[in-house]
């Protein structure tokens, strides 16, 4: 045993020791200083009639990305500068770098890292992090601002005040292909004394947060069947503020006491999702289970759907040129029994594609979503009670036509169908709704030339319970590179009509006129110029009004 520890000591030594040369002789022939990235600049103009302004008539844009690399290190950064913060006061509105050497990550401003679903999922922070990637093993850590500190403004309504949010979060685990263990950990707690303006009888209240996480992959069967797995414990307490309570008195795990204090508000949740997945060579088959706990939270994410169980079957099939696909899921909600009413909706899709050839295939797909409502707590009212069928169908043929090398024939087409089917006699009078939509598409596109012409038309018929729209359009669009490509033009222009009749009656005309010119100097510099035009004329209670905007704009790639 000793002597295996030695030998594996050794090789991972020598190798280490290997790798350390390879990249000190590929320092020293690198060179001293490199720049790389691109730059815009745009400026847009605006005007309507008929209406108040629905964009600011002036605004201006400059972002670009640079990457300057020193002796092999790269440390990109991104910059954003706009007019529409001028009250910020500062000049960047987004600047973050995040430097890379061979394995080693560092990471600087506002940024964002994906370390797993229940715990940091991409949320942007301000602040710092790090990555440690060698070989199949990773080691990865951030620090920083989740959320600014917003002060309640009563002439702004829509203003949602907020605590000052600090975090952070880290990862260690390893990672080949299918196999994977990974820990996660994500910890934040608002500051409470960041809001100076929040009286104590507010609602919003500083909050504290910590997660723990870990995620599982493993091939049952090698390339056949893969097993993967996450589960997550979250400790929650809502309010900072509320008295301290003994750890035997909580209901939180003792696993997870140590992990924040506890007061009489913090509560702990879960949530757990697992996968199987088997890939055969026609046809296969993936098997998903997830459910996520009432008021379960991390506050390293944008949004959780929560108190959710979900059950999800996904087959595969292929038959020469066919492949057929669908899934049918369960989901349903009250999994603690806390609400009125239970929730249980099923989800099935199909869909399947045909290409005999290059010339011609069709794709047809089809949905049914069903929701029921069965009782909880309560008895269930039949005359409140949800039940409804939401279905779709959709065929998509299309064909393509090669004449020669000179010219190139597309035509799509797409019909598609919806209803809403409302099972209580109470409320489908009111509820129940359908719609058809159809398009039909040509375009040619003449090689030798660069030039392309398309036709398209457009129709829709929608039925609800207070009347019925008809919608139709048409539409022409064209486009034609010059100058050896270094000049493109392209134009699409719109008329669309529609007329509503029933409880409202009204209708409607919309011209649109889009343009776009582009003219590229050089490889790395391009400038464009694009703009459009909107003319509507309508009847009833909607106005006449028109619309025009113009955007200029240059942008330029370098590396030197």
């Amino acid at each position: 045993m000793r002597i295996s520890l030695w030998l594996a000591l050794w090789f991972f030594l020598g190798g280490f020791g290997a790798v350390v040369a390879q990249d000190v002789e590929a320092v020293a022939s690198a060179p001293v200083f490199t720049l790389s990235g691109s730059i815009s600049a745009s400026m847009s103009a605006y005007n309507a009639s008929g209406i108040p302004d629905r964009q600011t008539p002036f605004t201006w844009l400059l972002s670009g990305s640079l990457t300057p690399t020193i002796k092999s290190v790269a440390i990109p950064l991104s910059f954003v500068v706009s007019e529409r913060e001028r009250s910020f006061r500062q000049a960047f509105n987004i600047v973050g770098i995040s430097p890379k050497y061979q394995w080693v990550t560092v990471h600087a401003g506002y940024r964002s890292l994906q370390f797993s679903r229940y715990t940091l999922a991409g949320m942007q922070f301000l602040g710092g992090g790090f990555e440690l990637a060698p070989e199949n093993f990773k080691v990865a850590a951030m620090y920083g601002r989740l959320q600014r500190a917003v002060e309640p403004d009563s002439g702004q309504q829509y203003v949602q005040p907020a605590y000052q949010r600090m975090g952070y979060a880290a990862q260690a685990g390893y990672s080949n292909g299918p196999w994977k263990v990974m820990l996660n950990f994500l910890q934040a707690k608002d500051d409470s004394t960041s809001l100076k303006k929040l009286s104590g009888e507010s609602i919003i209240k500083p909050q504290q947060n910590s997660v723990v996480a870990m995620e599982l992959g493993a091939p049952i069967v090698p390339g056949i069947l893969t097993f993967t797995a996450e589960g997550a414990m979250s400790v929650v307490t809502a309010n900072l503020r509320s008295p301290d309570i003994a750890p035997e008195a909580s209901s939180v795990p003792a696993l997870l006491r140590g992990l924040q204090p506890l007061k009489t508000s913090t509560r702990s949740t879960a949530a757990t999702r697992a996968g199987l997945n088997a890939n055969f060579s026609s046809w296969g088959v993936r098997l998903n289970y997830e459910r996520i706990d009432p008021g379960f939270a991390s506050f390293g994410t944008y949004y959780f759907n929560t108190d959710v169980e979900n059950y999800t079957v996904a087959p595969r099939l292929r038959l020469g040129t066919i492949n057929l696909s669908g899934s049918i899921g369960l989901q349903r909600d009250n999994l603690e029994n806390q609400k009125a009413t239970r929730t249980n909706r099923l989800i099935g899709s199909g869909n399947l594609d045909w290409a005999p050839s290059q010339a011609f295939g069709i794709n047809l797909s089809y949905t049914n979503y069903s929701t029921n409502q069965a009782a909880g707590q309560k008895a269930l009212n039949d005359t409140i009670a949800v039940r409804n069928v939401t279905r779709s169908a959709t065929v998509s043929p299309r064909f393509t036509i090669q004449e020669d090398t000179t010219r190139t024939h597309s035509i799509t087409a797409m019909a598609s169908y919806q209803d809403y089917t409302d099972l209580n006699a109470f409320t489908s009078q009111f509820s129940e709704n359908s719609s058809l939509t159809g398009t039909l598409g040509y375009t040619v596109a003449f090689v030798p030339s660069a030039l392309t012409c398309g036709l398209s038309l457009s129709g829709s018929k929608a039925d609800f319970s207070s009347g019925s729209n008809q919608t139709f359009g048409v539409s022409l669009n064209g486009g034609i590179a010059l100058l050896k490509n270094a000049l493109s033009l392209n134009t699409t222009v719109t008329f669309s009509q529609s007329n509503t009749t029933g409880l409202s009656e009204s209708k409607a005309t919309v011209l649109n006129e889009n343009f776009s010119v582009s003219y590229r100097l050089t490889d790395a510099d391009n400038f464009s110029l694009t703009g459009y035009a909107t003319q509507v004329q309508a009847s009833g209670q909607q106005p006449a009004f028109s619309e025009l905007q113009a955007t200029f704009a240059y942008s330029r790639s370098f590396n030197w």
